[in-house]
Formats: C-alpha cells, structure tokens, sequence
C-alpha cells in the first residue's frame, strides 16, 4: 500500500514550485511589456512623461508639463510622484526601459512579500504558493503590464511587505513602508488611511501596535489632505486642485466629505451610474464581476479588509472617466494584495485538510478565469494586440518597427523633438521633448504614419503632414515605412 501523500510531499508545496510560479509569472509579463514597448505600443502618456522625467530629475533639474501640456508648470502638480525621483539614477543604466524593469521587478518583489506574509500567518507551502498564483495572476496586475507604467502599481506592491512589517511587529518597518507608498501618488493616502484603520480594527491584543495603527491612518489620510489641498495648488500656482475628476463628489474633497455625509443615497446610485457612455453601466457592472470572482466575495466575509477596499471602488466608480471604471490599467492593481490576503489569510483556509486546499484552488482558479477574461471579451478595451500575448499579432506589426527605431536613433542626441505619441517613450534622452503637435523649441519632428494620432484626429494628422511637406520652414530629411522626420531649415 502507498503511503499517504503529506503536505510537505504535493507538488506545488515545495520551493521549486514557488520558483516556479516566479518564473512562469516573470516570463509572461516579460513577454507582455517588451514586445509591446519594442513594437510602439507604449506612449507619451504616460511611460514617455515618466520617463523622461526621470531622466531629467538624473540630471540635477526638476520635471515639468512641457511634454504633454506646454506650459513649465512643475510636473508634481499633476501627479505628486516622488517615485520618479528615486529610481532616476536607474535611468543613466537603463535609459527608456527603466521604468518598465522597476514596475516588473516590483511586482516579482510584491508577490515574494505576499508568499512570505501568507507563510507567516500560518499558511502551509501549498496555501502560499497557491495565493502567489493568485496575486501575480490577478486582473488588475495584468491589466496594469498591458498599459505602459505607473508609480501606483510600484507602491501597491509594497503592501504585502506593510502587512509582513505589522504581524512580525516591526514598527520601524512598517512606518518605512507606508511612507513608500504614499510617496507614490497624492491619494495613496485616502486608500492607505483606510487600510491602517481596517488593521487597527483587526488588531486586538497589542496596544502598541493598535495606537501605531491609528497613527499611520491619520498620517495616511492627512499626506493626501496637505498634498491635494496645499502643495499641488501650490505648485500650479492655484487655488485648487487641478485633479479632481469626480462629478458626483462636488468641486473637491471638502465637498466630498458633505456629500458623503448628507446625501449617501445620491451617490450609492452613481456608484453603477454610466452616464453618457453607451455601454458605461455594463463595464462597472463587469468590473464588479469580475473583482467579486477574483476574491472580492472573501472580502464581503472579512469586513476589515472590505473597509479597506472602499476607497478604491469610490475612486473607480465615481470618476468621470470609463477607462477608470473598467478592468483596464492600472486602475485595479491595489485590489490584488486585498483580494489574496482575504482568501489565503482566511481561517477556513488556512486550517490543515481537503476542505481548505479546495477553497484555495477553486479560488485562484476563478481569479484566473477573470483575468483570461481581460484580453478575451472585456467590454471597454483597447487594441486587443497588446493584451493577447499569446497570438502572434502581439509581436508583429503593419510597418517596419526595427526601421522606425533605427530612424529615432539616427536623429541627433542635441536635438529638440516634437514626436508622435508612441515615439516620445523611445526619445527620453532628449532634453527638449514635446508630444507633437507641441512644437515650443523643436527643430525635429518625427511623426507616426500609420498609427492613430492622438491628440489630433485623421483629419487634423493630414492636413499637418500635408502643410509640413509643403512649408519653407521644415524639410523632409528622413523617411521610412512607418515614419517620417521633419528638420527645421
């Protein structure tokens, strides 16, 4: 007779299966994030901003809107990105792919915390392993390597690393790792205030820790108050924040609060209000889907981290915009430590036998079937090819990209540009850079012939390309298929 398999002996219980996650994981989003870049399918908004930012922060001068505004107004005023700062010295190594390594390292670096928290609070190897399947397989990560890079991404990958920080109780280091994420973007404060309330009211025995908890939440909360309130208008030189997209929350996050508190109804009915997109209802009802399979529904059976997902479904639901609404970019990245850490940290899971390890199975199974589901059939999309890297139009396209790169590359370091969208990420090195039709400076342009010409429409794209051609001022000096560059005479 056979002896009886122990947990120790499964297959995916031991470190070469975790290895093997990593692996298989670092691959397929290698393979989403390099085709896509090497291919023009990352842009000015927001890899190209970004990058170029670091790289001007790497030379001793701070960044500004020139690029996509055309105006100096200083770039924090926009997004109070501190990150950018610190990973600039990476820039002078890794130049236009810098940004795009940190997000992919970070994510790895996130689930390592998520597999070393899960283990810490008692889940076996097989548990743990199956929720690194889960984080790393998560829709909203997916969905974040398909749509350039973005600082949010790189600090929610800091929160398992936060929760690990709380249960060893590092104070130290759970104060480092909150101050982190909040450098990331200005509102990472309203969800991480939330988040340390919601550990506060899991927290019931040690004092010390409890007080911390309610420390880091008013900290949290009032960083994005200061920052959105004071030092952002601040820095636009004006009397309010310049970012607030949200309709049914009033002018502001003053008037937020009063709405919140007078007329709760009015905005629980916004919440799946669609507006004037067609089929905007149907992407907020999908999104809530497909977050409720990929582990939402543990949330709604542990009402400390539901708190903590609050925030985040206000800030989606109720923005003005349907890509902020859907399962697209990064718009869902901060669900994915929430949804796992509520699955795998759950006790019916975490206690030894069948019943457990079949909760975790079916669970990553149905958090893997929602993220198939992003490059397959979601409703609001973008091109499908930058998603389904499992299809050969993902590394392939209708003109001659090696061609197109030698073209950027033959245009001289010294020059001020005014580039085409998908050419600005492969550009960063220029000092002077501008998203055509900005021109301020530029001596060279350099513009996408068979892509779409945001921020122009066709017709605006071809008659510009029509008076350039015919101008005494600029000069056709290079072509390819696919490209054409335009030198000041």
């Amino acid at each position: 007779m056979l002896p009886r398999a122990t947990p120790a002996s499964l297959p995916w219980s031991g470190t070469k299966a975790t290895w093997a996650v990593f692996l298989v994981f670092a691959a397929v989003y290698a393979l989403i994030f390099v085709p896509n870049h090497l291919l023009f399918r990352t842009y000015a908004l927001d890899l190209g901003l970004y990058t170029h930012a670091a790289v001007t922060y790497a030379h001793g001068r701070m960044a500004d809107c020139m690029l996509f505004l055309g105006n100096r107004r200083s770039l924090l005023a926009d997004h109070f990105d501190i990150h950018l700062i610190l990973w600039s010295p990476l820039t002078w190594l890794f130049g236009q792919w810098t940004l795009l390594l940190v997000q992919w390292a970070a994510v790895l670096l996130g689930g390592l915390g998520m597999w070393r928290w899960l283990r810490a609070l008692g889940a076996t190897p097989l548990i743990a392993n199956l929720g690194l399947v889960h984080f790393l397989g998560f829709f909203g990560i997916f969905s974040a390597f398909t749509a350039d890079f973005h600082s949010s991404v790189v600090g929610a990958m800091a929160f398992p690393w936060f929760g690990l920080a709380l249960h060893h109780r590092r104070k130290g280091a759970a104060w480092g790792w909150l101050l982190f994420m909040l450098c990331a973007k200005e509102n990472m404060g309203i969800w991480l205030g939330f988040a340390a309330f919601g550990f506060w009211l899991h927290e019931s025995k040690a004092t010390g820790m409890r007080n911390m908890l309610l420390l880091q939440a008013v900290v949290a909360l009032a960083w994005s108050a200061v920052v959105v309130g004071l030092v952002m208008p601040a820095l636009a030189d004006s009397a309010h924040y310049a970012g607030w997209r949200y309709p049914a929350l009033g002018n502001g996050p003053a008037d937020a609060l009063r709405i919140l508190a007078t007329h709760p109804l009015s905005v629980f009915q916004a919440l799946l209000d669609g507006g004037d997109v067609q089929v905007g209802r149907a992407v907020k009802v999908e999104m809530l889907v497909l977050l409720f399979l990929a582990g939402g529904w543990a949330m709604l059976v542990r009402p400390w981290i539901l708190l903590m997902a609050v925030p985040l479904l206000l800030q989606k639901l109720l923005h003005e915009g349907p890509v902020q609404w859907g399962v697209l970019a990064h718009y869902s990245v901060e669900f994915a430590p929430l949804c796992t850490v509520a699955i795998f940290s759950w006790k019916p899971v975490l206690r030894p036998g069948r019943a457990g390890t079949a909760i975790a199975v079916v669970a990553t199974l149905l958090s893997l079937g929602a993220t198939i589901r992003v490059p397959d059939a979601s409703i609001y999309t973008e091109n499908r090819a930058k998603q389904r890297f499992y299809q050969a139009e993902h590394y392939q396209r209708e003109f001659d990209a090696p061609q197109v790169r030698q073209l950027l590359d033959d245009i001289p370091a010294s020059a001020a540009v005014s580039a085409s969208t998908p050419f600005v990420p492969h550009l960063v090195q220029h000092r002077d850079l501008y998203q055509y039709p900005i021109l301020a400076n530029a001596n060279v342009i350099v513009l996408a012939t068979t892509e779409w010409p945001y921020p122009e429409t066709l017709e605006e794209f071809h008659l510009a390309l029509d008076t350039l051609g015919r101008s005494r001022f600029w000069t056709e000096t290079a072509r390819c298929d696919g490209a054409v560059v335009f030198t000041r005479n």
